[in-house]
């Protein structure tokens, strides 16, 4: 026997290894769909997976990959059937018509949408929802694939705004109680500038109730990695998509996704009216499935109803900071339009005060009629007001970057300069650090730091090494973006007086 190719044997047996776990891929996503009592007393439980593999575990692996714990006791009567699954998938499809896809990756997403829905197997249905300024449900649910496609052909892009996180959300809306295997779709660059929820809300709610969300992107920038974050949180997943074959990849692994149902059954023991914590731990999920659930006192009544209100009240109402996030819109309106009212009360003083000093000089000697020819040369001296100036700024100028010549306005004693939003001042440049620079006012005069950033930062062409003060048109090098810094001083109106 040859050595020589007992490592290549290996390699093959290995790769074929690969290939078979690929193709018995394990769940993907799974959730407690109803929870109720049997008439006999037993309590069922409904847990349905997604899957994309083809294989399904047999009748024994299912009853051994669940284990179920009521008030943290393990039941050990506990009997696991598979159930007859809803037929067919709902889809929602976000499509965002802002400028700030590009034409080329607009054009990619409606090519891969229409092979999507010339795809779609009978009994499956897709909504179409766009966005950009405001969110607009385009197509609700339906398998009619001529609308869908008469719709996706007509797509154009309009707006300049991008209302991302509203999207997500209206599309949880419409999915949050369906029973059947659910997914939205987005394709996005993950910018965001006109949502009225954040993406923490969106978390909070994904986390609560996951919906299967599956974002599609090019671009590693930050917001676009929030998005990721909220994908895997949801059961979904994300993609790099740089074409319309990386799209069309995408769907095509959607179209893949399967859903099973499982009745759990067990007997309990608690008495009528009492709380049961449910949770059930199982290998088709990563986090244990957890569920708070009270015994009828009519054992024979379905709670099938009763658990979904309970479940939505949990997740909407009952609580203040609950009722504070849905009516935070108008308390920040009402606190904006009060900002304002001061504002303006703020400048209306400022000017009475200001028009009092300019007015109560003291007033000039009278000067009798006749006496006016005696003083043909005099000239009466006017008093001017003297309006200080109460602070002292400067500008720095984007000279090379993103946005070159953009301005940016120095108020502040202290302000940061990097990539990350939380910075004074925000760079869009990956070459940029998090928290790159700081620039600090000491009277005067201004002070440049670097903030231990990864490329270093550069003050006329020279490695800053330790702060220095700026002077005005010095040049501030942050990775590839260069900034211009401007100084204005604060002056004082000079007395006529003084110069004499």
């Amino acid at each position: 026997m040859s050595l020589r190719g007992t490592p290549r044997r290996i390699v093959l047996c290995l790769i074929a290894g690969g290939a078979v776990a690929l193709s018995a891929q394990a769940y993907h996503n799974a959730r407690i769909t109803s929870l109720k009592q049997l008439g006999d007393g037993r309590i069922e439980a409904r847990v349905q997976a997604a899957t994309t593999g083809e294989a399904e575990p047999g009748a024994n692996e299912v009853a051994a990959s669940f284990k179920l714990k009521e008030n943290g006791v393990l039941q050990e009567s506990l009997s696991v059937e598979k159930a007859d699954a809803e037929t067919g998938s709902r889809t929602v499809l976000l499509a965002d018509l802002s400028r700030s896809l590009s034409r080329r990756q607009f054009a990619d997403y409606k090519k891969a949408a229409l092979t999507f829905v010339e795809r779609l197997r009978p009994g499956d249905m897709v909504a179409l929802v766009t966005f950009d300024r405001r969110v607009y449900r385009l197509v609700n649910f339906t398998s009619d694939r001529e609308i869908l496609k008469s719709r996706i052909r007509r797509l154009k892009q309009t707006g300049s705004r991008t209302m991302l996180y509203d999207a997500v959300l209206e599309a949880h809306k419409m999915l949050r109680d369906v029973p059947q295997q659910r997914a939205i779709v987005v394709y996005t660059d993950g910018k965001e500038n006109a949502s009225r929820v954040v993406i923490g809300d969106l978390i909070e709610l994904f986390t609560a109730n996951p919906v299967p969300l599956f974002v599609a992107g090019r671009y590693r920038s930050f917001s676009l990695k929030q998005m990721i974050r909220l994908a895997r949180i949801s059961g979904g997943d994300a993609f790099k998509a740089h074409d319309t074959h990386d799209l069309d990849k995408v769907f095509r692994y959607l179209g893949r996704l399967k859903s099973q149902d499982f009745r759990l059954t067990y007997a309990s023991r608690q008495k009528p009216g009492s709380a049961l914590d449910i949770e059930i731990e199982s290998s088709l999920s990563a986090a244990n499935l957890v569920r708070s659930y009270t015994l009828p006192h009519n054992p024979a009544a379905s709670l099938a109803d009763a658990t979904k209100n309970t479940e939505n009240s949990n997740l909407y109402a009952g609580s203040w900071p609950a009722e504070i996030r849905r009516h935070m819109p108008e308390i920040l309106l009402s606190l904006i339009v009060i900002l304002l009212i001061a504002v303006i009360i703020m400048l209306f003083f400022r000017r009475q005060e200001i028009n009092v000093k300019v007015e109560n000089t003291n007033p000039p000697a009278y000067v009798a009629p006749e006496d006016f020819s005696l003083m043909p040369g005099r000239k009466v001296a006017q008093t001017k007001a003297k309006l200080p100036i109460d602070y002292h700024h400067g500008w720095l100028v984007e000279k090379e970057g993103p946005h070159t010549g953009r301005k940016y306005r120095i108020n502040w004693h202290n302000i940061t300069i990097g990539f990350a939003e939380d910075n004074s001042i925000v760079i869009d440049d990956s070459t940029v650090s998090g928290r790159h620079a700081k620039i600090e006012r000491q009277k005067q005069k201004f002070v440049l730091y670097d903030l231990m950033s990864e490329h270093g930062t550069y003050l006329n062409g020279k490695k800053l090494l330790r702060p220095k003060e700026l002077n005005d048109f010095d040049e501030i090098t942050l990775g590839r973006t260069k900034l211009i810094f401007r100084k204005s001083a604060a002056t004082y109106e000079r007395d006529p007086d003084e110069e004499n």
